[in-house]
């Protein structure tokens, strides 16, 4: 058992984990924008605070390539704790930044700890995958999940710390109890320790697997072969033995010289080369086959660089698919509890909807790298998009169902959408090779940050209309 694969897979999952901060804004954004609301500027709204979201997404796919070249350069632990320590560091800072302002907010609780995220996120991700070759998919799924399960734990801390009492919104859905705002200031140190913390135990066993010998690839590939070959007296005694025993020819006992013996010996360590290399060659053909299938590389790990990564159209159907999938993602992680506050007034129950998203996200992610592993990318993709765009084109009429309805394609959309951040990192690393993942990775990435805030206010004009009318059909 590969016990310390096993251990940097589990480290990556905890940095992952702290990264999840990204999908808790689920859940701080309706007390963080009625403190600006109420403190500090009436002019903030909740499509305005969606500012605070895309700058952490921004600053998350700038620098995911910057993070993917220091973990090739300094190794997968110095990159993740620079990333690190800017993104606790700057999110125990809003405390402070949030009494200046709302760009302030958006700096210290939106733009730096993003970089901060992107610099963590290639080395953290990709380090288990190094270590286990043959299960990209199900690693990548495994270290991704504890991304997913950030809400699950921290959204109910959120919840209890701010509002222990349960007070509902106003009628515009917005908070306005002095003493629930007070305790969001204090939310932030929390956060920010209990981010450190983790990402400090993560840093420790984060590290690449060792540099094979061509001695240790002959080791394991030839495995019983190497020994037979060292010792091949041992081997000639242990044929007669076996050739006694059982008893297969008379012939062979009394008219067969030991010369003949080790000339069949030898015959039979060739028989097994030949066996050997005839399963070569049926893995090669099966690469081949991938190849036309699967996406595997197109640029071969020594020859690769950005510039040769941007000269594939593989790349460009990866950053056209990740941009049309984080327009769902952005949505959803900045106005989940806000629209469901219109017509719920319920801060509880939405806090543990928002949270049970996170069991969601993390027991779908080694799901769809399972699927991955079983299937192909092409598939997987095209399952992804028809099941999104149905629970989308349908989440506005979640208001006729109230609660039941609203929970279900919440998490039904959460468990669809989560299997972006699985299938498109295996793709890359298919694709241009697991030694070079978290460069394309990053840049894979990056395409989306220009695009989503557009997009995305259209989504929340469109559904806050919807809801309205709505309103008005009713009464």
């Amino acid at each position: 058992m590969n016990i310390q694969g096993i251990l940097v897979s589990f480290c990556g999952f905890l940095i992952q984990f702290t990264t999840g901060h990204l999908l808790t804004f689920i859940n701080m954004n309706t007390y963080i924008t009625s403190y600006l609301r109420e403190r500090i500027d009436k002019s903030v709204h909740y499509s305005t605070s969606t500012w605070i979201n895309a700058a952490t997404i921004l600053g998350r796919g700038l620098f995911m390539p910057v993070g993917g070249r220091l973990g090739d350069r300094l190794g997968p632990r110095w990159a993740c704790l620079i990333g690190s320590v800017l993104f606790s560091g700057s999110t125990i800072l809003t405390m402070f930044a949030i009494k200046r302002g709302f760009v302030a907010t958006v700096i210290t609780y939106g733009l730096v700890p993003g970089i901060g995220m992107g610099l963590a996120f290639a080395p953290s991700l990709m380090t288990g995958m190094k270590w286990f070759t043959k299960k990209k998919g199900l690693v990548v799924g495994i270290s991704s999940a504890g991304f997913g399960l950030a809400p699950l734990i921290l959204n109910p801390i959120q919840t209890e710390f701010i509002n222990p009492l349960n007070l509902p919104p106003d009628e515009y859905g917005y908070f306005t109890d002095p003493d629930l705002l007070d305790q969001v200031i204090l939310t932030f140190p929390l956060l920010g320790g209990i981010y450190l913390a983790l990402q400090l135990i993560g840093c420790i066993f984060l590290v690449n697997p060792p540099i094979k010998k061509n001695s240790d690839i002959n080791i394991e590939k030839g495995g019983e072969k190497l020994k037979d070959d060292v010792k091949e007296e041992d081997r000639s005694e242990k044929l007669k033995d076996d050739v006694k025993e059982e008893d297969r020819s008379e012939k062979l006992k009394d008219d067969v010289k030991e010369e003949d013996r080790s000339e069949k010996l030898k015959d039979d360590v060739k028989e097994e080369d030949r066996s050997e290399k005839l399963k070569d060659d049926v893995n090669e053909e099966d690469a081949r086959d991938e190849l036309e299938n699967k996406e595997t590389k197109v640029i071969e790990e020594d020859n690769f660089t950005v510039m040769s990564m941007l000269k594939t159209k593989e790349f460009y159907i990866l950053t056209f698919t990740m941009a049309l999938s984080y327009q769902t993602i952005l949505f959803m992680i900045a106005m989940t509890k806000a629209y469901g506050q219109t017509y719920i007034k319920d801060d509880f129950f939405l806090s543990v909807v928002t949270a049970l998203t996170g069991v969601t996200n993390s027991v779908s992610q080694p799901l769809w790298g399972f699927l991955l592993d079983k299937t192909t990318y092409k598939d997987c993709m095209a399952t992804v998009n028809a099941l999104l765009t149905a629970f989308m084109l349908t989440f506005y009429a979640t208001p006729y169902g109230y609660k039941t309805m609203f929970t279900v394609w919440v998490l039904a959309i959460e468990f669809v959408m989560s299997s972006v951040f699985v299938l498109i990192p295996a793709a890359c690393a298919q694709v241009y090779g697991a030694k070079h993942s978290g460069t394309s990775v990053g840049f894979v990435f990056i395409f989306p940050v220009s695009t989503q805030k557009s997009i995305v206010y259209g989504y929340i004009v469109f559904f806050l209309n919807i809801r309205m009318l709505l309103r008005k059909i009713l009464l």
